[in-house]
């Protein structure tokens, strides 16, 4: 079964799907056995054959299972970079607010009229 193996890591490595392989299989499956008389051996083939898909396959699904673990790890890191922006963002606002000489935002007032009234008392001087 090594050998499925490595046939199914070379068709990843060339980006055969897996559909294609599968009707590929299934294509052979279909002719060993038109061509076998034996109703034994054609059981025998059928499970043989599962066997050796199977193995086929794995080098997609452990692909499958890094490409799973790559995205959980990259939304996680999403998830923890927005919190920074947040934070970033607050921290920013807070200062700026401090530097005008505002309160932090009220839903009723900005610091507008704080700018404004400083802006003016420096034009008065």
């Amino acid at each position: 079964m090594g050998r499925a193996y490595e046939l199914g890591r070379r068709a990843l490595e060339e980006q055969v799907s897996v559909v294609e392989l599968a009707s590929l299989h299934h294509q052979v499956l279909i002719d060993l056995i038109r061509t076998s008389e034996n109703e034994q051996r054609k059981e025998e083939l059928l499970r043989s054959s599962a066997e050796f898909l199977s193995e086929c396959v794995s080098p997609y699904e452990m692909a499958h299972r890094g490409f799973q673990d790559a995205v959980k790890a990259l939304r996680q890191l999403n998830e923890t970079l927005e919190e920074e922006i947040k934070r970033i963002a607050y921290a920013v606002h807070d200062e700026a607010g401090a530097t005008a000489g505002c309160s932090p935002p009220r839903a009723s007032g900005s610091c507008y009229g704080n700018a404004r009234s400083a802006a003016g008392a420096v034009h008065a001087d």
